[in-house]
């Protein structure tokens, strides 16, 4: 049988941490949170802009099939972008300028 040694910890090593250790951690996840909440406010107005300007939403139109049409597969993003803007600009009163 073999022999352990014992050896004591460091103040670091304790159980739980110490509370610097608990504080880095909560930069940590503070940082993370942040992150995640700054990602989803530039997609969200990413989004609008490209409403406003009128680019086609992808993702809304396969969420949109998904829901409203589950037996038809949904174009593929190449396909919807450019049917969009097919049928955006086959109709030439339908311009401002």
């Amino acid at each position: 049988m073999t022999e352990r040694a014992i050896v004591p910890r460091a103040a670091g090593d304790a159980p739980g941490g110490t509370p610097q250790v608990a504080e880095r951690v909560a930069e940590r996840v503070a940082e993370r949170v942040a992150e995640r909440v700054a990602e989803r406010v530039a997609e969200r107005v990413a989004r609008v802009i490209r409403r406003i300007i009128g680019v086609p939403d992808y993702d809304a139109y396969v969420a949109h099939m998904r829901a409203h049409h589950p037996g038809q597969h949904p174009m593929c993003e190449r396909d919807f972008q450019q049917e969009r803007l097919t049928a955006r600009y086959s109709r030439p009163g339908n311009r401002c300028c």
